[in-house]
């Protein structure tokens, strides 16, 4: 704990009690710290009340115990997929896929986002990304595809989903043994090619 005391000028009229508060000479700290370590400096300041608080910061501060609330960063559906297709640049995929990406995140995901005016990451639930996979409209080579082996076709919605909450968002992801049972009944273990 801290303790506060005066240091008196020479010429103060208490420089005899060095608990006296009300005096413009300067407050010093003295103590020991939760964390153990030992205090004695000056609290930059004349006001008692302003030491007082400059105490207790440096104690709480020093608090071995202490739990810090970290803020969540929020993050942006447009800086997900700026984030994801920069990943897949600096992975160094080819054009074709990126270009597939693109196409996927910017020009169907993002209006999708917009249209239900989801603005940040952890606003979409997995049920929105079945939701925008069974929106595509992307001819009958992404439904034949999808039709003998799912993953491609899920494969970027689950991407979104495990990549993005798992990376960017602190919270724990959908469990992937739920997604794989549901594939298993799906689809039976030859239909996935």
């Amino acid at each position: 704990m801290l303790n506060i005391y005066t240091r008196h000028s020479a010429d103060c009229a208490h420089s005899d009690n060095s608990q006296w508060r009300r005096c413009r000479c300067p407050k010093w700290l003295r103590g020991v710290l939760p964390n153990g370590a030992t205090v004695r400096e000056s609290a930059g300041t004349r006001s008692w009340e302003q030491a007082e608080r400059v105490a207790r910061q440096k104690e709480a501060e020093a608090d071995p115990t202490r739990v810090d609330e970290q803020k969540t960063r929020r993050t942006s559906v447009k800086d997900a997929i700026r984030m994801c297709l920069e990943d897949e640049e600096a992975r160094g995929l080819e054009v074709s896929s990126r270009k597939k990406s693109r196409t996927i995140l910017e020009r169907q995901f993002l209006p999708f986002c917009e249209a239900r005016k989801f603005v940040h990451l952890d606003q979409i639930l997995p049920i929105d990304l079945t939701e925008f996979r069974s929106s595509w409209n992307n001819g009958e080579a992404t439904n034949g595809i999808c039709n003998t082996w799912p993953l491609p076709c899920h494969g970027v919605a689950i991407s979104l989903s495990y990549r993005w909450q798992g990376r960017y968002k602190l919270e724990k992801p959908a469990k992937p043994a739920l997604f794989a049972a549901r594939m298993r009944q799906t689809f039976p273990s030859g239909a996935r090619g």
